[in-house]
């Protein structure tokens, strides 16, 4: 909850915010604001798949109630099926080859585990950047409206 009036929040969320087209910004966070609504990423100067964003909904009452929904952006999240899609098929084509070249009995284990082990070692450094974004995101919206967190 924040001690604003929604239209200082919004105000204060503007001004705390950089527009997701811009090149070059000083702020640490990029988003969209609108009357009733944000939605807030942190600042990425390098590619990431996986990147968090905080989609906030604004409520106007005695004080500014925020309520804040994290999660991925919807093309990380449409890019990350296909990219557990490309690792299931490319589990399948290495199946197929050891299949039919007789390699089954024997090698199959010690093909297969390389392809499961680095499509999962992917995902572990991604996890915990999304839960740094997560937290950062919700800190600098604190910040930016004077919140409290309930």
């Amino acid at each position: 909850m924040s001690p604003f009036d929604k239209a200082a929040c919004v105000a204060r969320i503007r001004a705390g915010l950089d527009s997701p087209w811009a090149i070059f910004g000083s702020n640490p966070v990029i988003g969209e604001v609108g009357h009733s609504h944000a939605n807030m990423r942190r600042r990425m100067h390098w590619r990431g798949l996986f990147r968090c964003c905080l989609e906030v909904q604004l409520i106007e009452g005695e004080a500014t109630t925020l309520i804040c929904k994290p999660g991925l952006h919807p093309l990380a999240a449409f890019l990350s099926i296909g990219w557990v899609g490309a690792a299931i098929a490319g589990l399948g084509i290495v199946g197929a080859v050891v299949v039919a070249g007789g390699w089954h009995e024997r090698l199959w284990p010690l093909l297969a585990l390389p392809v499961v082990l680095a499509s999962l070692l992917t995902l572990i450094p991604a996890r915990r950047s999304v839960e740094d974004d997560r937290a950062f995101l919700i800190e600098a919206l604190t910040r930016m409206t004077d919140a409290v967190q309930s």
